[in-house]
């Protein structure tokens, strides 16, 4: 019975890490998406800087007033494990024969957005932001508006979820990446074309993520506590 809980012993330290291994190659080609994916969000935040600097103002109209709000995680030493923050913004998009690109009549008063690390958006892939609408948020200055532009600085992206609302089932629009240009100060926010996609996609990459870090917590745990479930 020794002799044969050794040698389960023996596979599942290989398992792990032949598991291992190929968590490695999938990070290894999830960097080069990602990589390949910010270089085409950097591009569309130049286009949509250069359409604003051309068009100066006239060729943009507003199309939402509300308020954004989002959840910020804390530090684990801090008594506040979560923070709930509110600012009120308004969203213009570019008019195209007299008319706003993107309608906005059956968004909600409040958008919800999540943070989330920018390269996991980048790891849906840059077909899907390439093919997209974009709009421009302009939110009113204050301590809420400084504790979000820090984190956008720091490598965070916004995804704004509409159907947490509960209007939702009325809008087109499902989910929006929220993103921060540093050169010029802007929130500019895509929303995918393919919003059906998307969304299944990004869920994907979420649960994909939550799978792994699992994985490698309950090898490194088989690693250290001895089988005592197996027959004597």
């Amino acid at each position: 019975a020794q002799q044969q809980q050794a040698q389960q012993q023996q596979q599942a330290q290989q398992q792990q890490q032949q598991a291992q291994q190929h968590q490695v190659q999938q990070q290894h080609q999830q960097q080069q998406q990602q990589q390949a994916a910010l270089r085409i969000m950097n591009q569309q935040q130049q286009q949509v800087q250069q359409q604003q600097q051309q068009q100066n103002g006239p060729g943009r109209q507003t199309i939402w007033t509300g308020t954004l709000e989002w959840i910020e995680k804390s530090k684990p030493l801090n008594e506040i494990p979560k923070i709930t923050r509110n600012v009120p913004c308004i969203v213009s998009a570019s008019i195209k024969n007299g008319e706003p690109e993107l309608k906005a009549e059956t968004w909600p008063e409040k958008l919800i957005m999540q943070l989330m690390p920018k390269n996991l958006i980048g790891s849906i892939g840059g077909a899907h932001l390439k093919d997209s609408k974009s709009v421009v948020f302009q939110p009113t200055p204050c301590e809420a508006l400084e504790s979000l532009t820090k984190y956008m600085t720091s490598g965070y992206a916004g995804c704004v979820h509409f159907n947490s609302a509960p209007t939702s089932h009325n809008c087109d629009v499902k989910v929006l990446i929220l993103l921060y240009t540093h050169d010029r100060k802007a929130f500019i926010g895509f929303i995918p074309n393919d919003q059906a996609a998307f969304v299944d996609r990004l869920r994907k990459l979420i649960q994909h993520q939550k799978a792994s870090s699992a994985i490698l917590r309950q090898g490194q745990v088989g690693m250290v506590m001895p089988q005592n479930n197996m027959p004597g």
